[in-house]
C-alpha cells in the first residue's frame, strides 16, 4: 500500500534527516525549505525577529513496510535529543 510521508524539521536537523532517509535507502523525496509555522513543541518558526527560525518539509512517497522502518528511525533519532526544539514530527496517510 502507498503511503505519503510528511516529516517536519527544524532547519538545523534536516542534514541529519536527509542522513536517515539515506541510510533507510529512500531514493524518492522532495524537501521543501523555509517552511513557517507552529509545531506542538517548541517556539513558533517564523524566521521574523520575534519568531526567529524556519523548518523543512519533507514529502516521501513510501510503502507501508518501509515505512514502518523509517518511522522507527525518526524515533530513534527524537529519543537522542537534548531539546524539543530539534523534535522531528511526521505523519502519513494512504494514497493512490
Amino acid at each position: 500500500m502507498n503511503k505519503m510521508l510528511m516529516i517536519t524539521c527544524n532547519v538545523s536537523a534536516i542534514d541529519e534527516i536527509v542522513e536517515i532517509l539515506n541510510q533507510a535507502q529512500v531514493d524518492n523525496y522532495q524537501i521543501v525549505d523555509q517552511v513557517l509555522g507552529i509545531l506542538p513543541v517548541g517556539d513558533p518558526r517564523m524566521n521574523n525577529p520575534v519568531w526567529p527560525g524556519y523548518s523543512n518539509l519533507i514529502l516521501i512517497r513510501i510503502e507501508q513496510d518501509h515505512l514502518a522502518r523509517l518511522s522507527k528511525q525518526l524515533d530513534v533519532f527524537n529519543s537522542n535529543l537534548i531539546t524539543d526544539e530539534e523534535r522531528v514530527f511526521y505523519s502519513s496517510w494512504t494514497i493512490d
